[in-house]
């Protein structure tokens, strides 16, 4: 294959915080080989997902539209007429396929064009998975480990159908292990606390009861232990370790088919995670940097983007036309840039919280103590940042009173580009039991 037809590899990582990673954080040692692999790539500070929360971040990486714009907010919305770019680069002749175990990418037609090979559990029966867990407790293992061992089926899936793909590819990976219930494999849940197995294991069950708790603590009426939220962050780094040494196997995977030099890797978190801050748990009800400020690392071989460490802002639904551009062909004008030519002064970020996840919140709980359901982002810098709430039409944030933000917003929110829905689906009893196990439904 010429040099000028790249393979493209992109790598989502659900709810990879930024400031836990080695590659932003040098006070963490979660993700050494993406710090070294970091050193010879792009890496980009100041990326910004245009949502919080997986469907609505990825549709928009992969059509390039904001989420008011592709509309894929909640189970049952379908994306309408616009092309992925997967659908783009198979009508240039790539191979396209995708790797995972998310649910809510196999919902609203975002994975369109992409051949998805989705990572089915090797249990049959519940009494099964029962018995392999009572097996991996005898080794040593956190009993519910096998949650990561699921990214290493992907990785299988992906090993096998890499070898026999023609190139040019454009291939996505999707890793949910860093996603809750916090549960890493051994050793690398003994690398950041030093809780017995025992220990760990009573935390991962406690996990459960504390996201069952998520509506009282949204309204200020629980609050977690201090040692509870410390083994969770702990067990949460543990993930991104294991996370860490499966990005390095994906590499030598390509490597040892030869096609490394010639393959554009792309590297995201769709969102971070909160644990405990501003009484949230996890990615919903919050815009905080700590959810929407994500590491992005863009490995090039082919020169297209340089190496070094950029301060740049770019947005992940900025991958859509960039990588489109990359490999020469042509895109249709969204409110997205080819960050390799132009720049952008402000990020736009669009939460909305699902009808689905709030239903899932106990009827105990006092519904208009929640926070604002809806939440919108004009982000310049940390400090730079204006949130508005539109439901109750207010302002908050750093930039709270800053009339250029809130000009901004308004004029980003007047150039959305609405695309019409196609009919709702219904979800299959296989996603709505693995959005159940993520907490969602």
């Amino acid at each position: 294959m010429s040099v000028e037809t790249p393979n493209v590899l992109c790598i989502s990582v659900d709810s990879f915080r930024r400031d836990f990673s080695s590659v932003y954080n040098d006070s963490e040692n979660t993700t050494p080989f993406l710090k070294e692999f970091g050193e010879q790539s792009a890496v980009y500070n100041n990326a910004i997902s245009p949502s919080c929360w997986t469907l609505q971040v990825h549709g928009s990486v992969f059509t390039g539209l904001y989420p008011p714009e592709h509309s894929v907010l909640d189970e049952g919305d379908v994306l309408g007429n616009h092309p992925t770019f997967a659908e783009i680069l198979n009508e240039e002749g790539y191979n396209t396929q995708s790797f995972g175990h998310n649910g809510w990418l196999e919902a609203g037609g975002i994975l369109r064009g992409f051949d998805h090979t989705s990572t089915e559990p090797v249990f049959n029966s519940k009494p099964e998975a029962i018995l392999e867990l009572l097996r991996q407790t005898r080794r040593g293992e956190p009993f519910a480990s096998w949650i990561l061992q699921r990214d290493n089926w992907t990785i299988e899936n992906f090993s096998q159908s890499i070898g026999q793909t023609q190139s040019p590819f454009c291939h996505f990976i999707h890793l949910n292990g860093a996603h809750w219930p916090y549960a890493p494999q051994s050793p690398h849940y003994k690398q950041f606390t030093s809780k017995t197995l025992l220990g760990v294991n009573l935390n991962i069950i406690r996990q459960r009861s504390i996201y069952d708790k998520r509506g009282e603590m949204y309204v200020g009426d629980y609050k977690p232990s201090t040692g509870d939220l410390k083994t969770i962050k702990d067990l949460y780094r543990g993930c991104l370790r294991n996370i860490d040494q499966y990005v390095e196997s994906i590499i030598e995977i390509l490597k040892a088919e030869d096609v490394y030099d010639n393959t554009i890797i792309v590297i995201f978190g769709d969102h971070g995670d909160n644990f405990g801050e501003d009484n949230i748990l996890g990615h919903q009800f919050s815009v905080a940097d700590s959810l929407i400020r994500v590491p992005l690392i863009i490995h090039d071989p082919t020169d297209r983007i340089k190496n070094g460490v950029f301060s740049d802002i770019v947005q992940l639904n900025d991958l859509y036309e960039t990588i489109i551009g990359l490999t020469g062909a042509d895109s249709p004008d969204t409110n997205s840039i080819d960050i390799r030519t132009e720049t952008r002064d402000t990020a736009y970020t669009y939460y909305s919280a699902s009808t689905s996840f709030i239903n899932k919140i106990s009827e105990d709980i006092d519904r208009d103590r929640l926070p604002p359901k809806k939440q919108f982002v004009a982000w310049q810098s940390p400090d730079d940042k204006l949130i508005y709430y539109p439901d109750e039409e207010e302002y908050a944030g750093p930039g709270y009173d800053c009339d250029e933000l809130q000009d901004s917003l308004m004029q980003h929110q007047r150039q959305l580009q609405r695309i019409k829905q196609q009919k709702s689906e219904t979800l299959s009893d296989d996603i709505k039991e693995n959005l159940e196990q993520m907490g969602y439904l």
